[in-house]
């Protein structure tokens, strides 16, 4: 690799934007010491589908002269394909005492901005019935979206986005077909626009927070990974649970276990193990207009997240995994 094509070391700095691209404000809230941690993001080196463990020794290198701080690899919000090779190929280039890598669910994604920002904003009224945001295009979002569309009404919120279109074909499920006719689309025309920016701007986590969405009584979560993929919990999970919204996950089966172990309560809904079943259960929900009688009979459901999800408790017990992986290299 040549000097030229390595990156600058700003990237690695403390002085970055907090919410993008560093895990330091997070860890500071929890009592993690970042001082001598250097975050290097997807941003600055994405593990993509072809393995070049050379180069990622090289960037690990540059960084560690460069700030005389342990490098933190944050591979936590995202899926990659071939991960496992990165990590097995890594450790055996580098002593693994000389790096640190955050995974998926290593650190609440987001957690603690959102806890901020709610600090600013008050607890939503409800006014629709129903809501769903799929943010980036993937099969699983608009597989759920195709089979609730004829029972959405005027008061529900939901938007489908086609950010993030040239992607969209890595989602498609083998033997499946491209299901992308026909979007985007929300339910309210007034409600695009909110689509187009959020989509396109997700470190605005304030502009997240006070989308019409969570006006919602219940809120179903579009997560990043399609239900047969590893727990990936993020923002779009913590955000509706925070702003008293009564929640429901489509994404990874596993997120419910994970969920329910962090002390949440769910819906019997959430506890369906099979895919096919639990996205029939959702349509039913709203065929059957049982909305609002799911949230009259829950609201206790609603309170007791909110509250657990917002205290400062939670946030370090979902980030216990972080500070074992870090404390054992300082």
């Amino acid at each position: 690799m040549e000097e030229d094509d390595l990156l600058p070391s700003e990237y690695w700095r403390d002085e970055n934007e907090p919410y993008q691209f560093s895990h330091k404000y997070e860890l500071d809230a929890v009592g993690i010491p970042t001082d001598g941690l250097a975050f290097i993001n997807e941003d600055t080196f994405y593990p993509g589908d072809d393995v070049d463990i050379e180069k990622l020794v090289e960037v690990i290198d540059q960084c560690r002269q460069e700030t005389n701080k342990l490098p933190v690899l944050c591979w936590d919000k995202n899926y990659f394909k071939n991960i496992d090779l990165w990590k097995d190929g890594i450790s055996k280039a580098v002593d693994p005492s000389m790096y640190v890598i955050l995974e998926p669910n290593d650190i609440p994604c987001f957690l603690y901005q959102n806890q901020l920002e709610l600090k600013h904003n008050k607890i939503p009224e409800k006014k629709y019935r129903f809501s769903y945001l799929s943010g980036t295009v993937r099969y699983h979002r608009l597989e759920l979206a195709i089979r609730i569309k004829k029972y959405v009404t005027k008061d529900d919120v939901v938007v489908i986005n086609n950010y993030g279109l040239e992607n969209y074909s890595n989602t498609v499920p083998k033997g499946k077909k491209d299901n992308t006719a026909g979007v985007p689309w929300a339910s309210d025309p007034s409600f695009v626009d909110f689509r187009t920016e959020l989509g396109q701007q997700q470190q605005s986590i304030n502009k997240h927070i006070v989308h019409p969405a969570y006006n919602a009584k219940i809120h179903v979560i579009g997560e990043t990974g399609a239900p047969d993929q590893e727990s990936l919990i993020s923002e779009k999970t913590w955000r509706p649970l925070l702003l008293g919204c009564l929640s429901l996950t489509w994404g990874p089966i596993t997120n419910t276990e994970y969920l329910t172990k962090a002390g949440i309560e769910v819906l019997d809904i959430d506890k369906i193990t099979d895919a096919d079943r639990k996205l029939d259960a959702i349509v039913d929900m709203l065929k059957y207009d049982s909305v609002d009688d799911i949230y009259q009979k829950n609201k206790s459901m609603i309170e007791h997240n909110r509250q657990l999800v917002s205290s400062e408790k939670f946030l370090k017990d979902q980030t216990e995994i972080a500070r074992c992986k870090i404390m054992e290299r300082l």
